[in-house]
């Protein structure tokens, strides 16, 4: 009887079940081994739980197509969005040869709504890029050094997040004065608390780790450290923030030019075009309701690929 299992045993090694590829189990190489190991590695590659991902695709899709007008809105246009004809006053939608309308002053709607694409985008970016590298800068200074160096940075930070970020902005623009790139660094300046602060909170549980003591140990500079060591643990928390902030700056810049402390006309703006149409909403709608659809996809757009690369970079969630 225990001459027959073990007969039975290597006919079963022998013979194995087969692999997808063709091969026995028992009988895999080396380079099937390694194309199995890089065939998983693709199917768990960010881009691929993106892809996954459905409303983060989603998200991806609106940002992709926003970028892509505000990138070639004149090629696309081929019209001024500042040209005035007053016989096409208020015009409706599809009136006229204007998909979208015309304004108060005859102006092409759809031309203006495209062109408010690039302004938008550009502050936003702008802002969010300004706010990202001072942000991160002070959160890895305070975080790592401490002591009154800390204290007296975080206060700072405290004593703007008292000030509600509109506020703020606003305050900015007051003694900056008006103009895209006022309106950009207003943003950006506004953006350094959020940065700072989580930036901060990640750099002091990474500093006490032990790779971190280690490589201080054999004799890193500080510098080193940061950069080299500390930043890039810290950067994935960083990459989804700005995500998010972006769709935070397009708002600001929305809301700051329908204050009239934003972009200046007769430039185009989704914030400017919204507020033109605010005293015609009964008789000619389509003047703030096509700007207010841009902030709203766009925004929504952001806000979805956040949240999916916040999923995707986040070891703890499966996508």
């Amino acid at each position: 009887m225990t001459w027959k299992m073990s007969k039975i045993s290597k006919m079963s090694k022998m013979s194995g079940a087969l692999t997808p590829g063709g091969e026995r189990e028992g009988d895999l190489s080396g380079a099937a081994q390694q194309a199995m190991i890089l065939r998983e590695r693709a199917a768990n590659s960010v881009w691929r739980k993106l892809c996954r991902n459905k409303s983060a695709f989603a998200g991806f899709v609106i940002v992709a197509v926003v970028v892509f007008t505000a990138i070639l809105g004149p090629s696309l246009v081929g019209k001024d969005p500042n040209k005035m004809n007053f016989v096409n006053m208020y015009a409706k939608p599809g009136e006229r040869g204007m998909i979208l309308g015309g304004d108060e002053f005859g102006r092409d709607l759809f031309a203006r709504v495209v062109y408010g694409a690039r302004i938008s985008i550009l502050v936003s970016v702008g802002g969010m890029a300004i706010g990202a590298v001072v942000g991160v800068l002070l959160g890895l200074i305070s975080g790592f050094e401490g002591g009154m160096l800390d204290s007296f940075l975080m206060r700072v930070m405290d004593g703007m997040f008292a000030f509600p970020f509109i506020l703020l902005a606003l305050l900015l623009l007051t003694t900056l004065g008006e103009g895209i790139q006022n309106v950009i660094l207003a943003i950006g300046i506004a953006n350094v608390p959020g940065y700072a602060r989580i930036v901060r909170g990640q750099v002091l549980f990474v500093k006490n780790e032990e790779y971190i003591k280690s490589v201080a140990a054999l004799g890193a500079s500080s510098v080193r450290l940061i950069f080299a060591h500390i930043l890039p643990n810290v950067f994935s928390q960083v990459i989804v923030y700005a995500t998010l902030n972006v769709a935070g700056a397009i708002l600001t810049e929305a809301s700051l030019s329908f204050l009239g402390m934003g972009i200046t006309p007769p430039t185009a703006s989704w914030g400017g075009i919204l507020k033109s149409g605010q005293d015609c909403l009964q008789t000619a709608p389509h003047l703030a309701l096509y700007s207010g659809l841009a902030i709203l996809l766009t925004v929504l757009g952001f806000n979805l690929l956040g949240d999916g690369i916040r999923d995707v970079l986040d070891p703890k969630m499966k996508t």
